[in-house]
């Protein structure tokens, strides 16, 4: 199963998420729940990465595990930020419902 983690601050901005485990619905390198939960934290991690004004650590050390923190974002992204919050809340739910026994989520406020 893989559990994701998605931390929020008191204004529902991202803080943070943790991505671990294998969906286990289909044999390695042909897993589509695997596929999206990965494209889906990847791109968002990219995204994060790539706004100047937005520091952000994480790592993708072993397989099967992705974390990300954001250490800082000015105000002025704060609607940018939760635009993302979001997208990967709306993303990983609709996983979640259409795979229950493949994908555990758990926001944390």
């Amino acid at each position: 199963m893989i559990q994701i983690e998605i931390r929020l601050d008191q204004r529902r901005a991202l803080l943070g998420f943790t991505v671990s485990g294998h969906a286990g619905s289909a044999p390695r390198g042909e897993d589509l729940v695997c596929a999206a939960v990965t494209v889906l934290f990847r791109t968002a991690a990219r995204t994060l990465q790539l706004q100047p004004e937005i520091r952000v650590r994480g790592n993708a050390a072993d397989s099967g595990r992705m974390e990300l923190q954001v250490e800082s974002a000015p105000a002025g992204k704060r609607q940018w930020l939760t635009g993302l919050t979001d997208f990967l809340i709306r993303g990983s739910r609709d996983l979640q419902e259409e795979n229950p026994k493949a994908v555990a989520l758990s926001v944390i406020v």
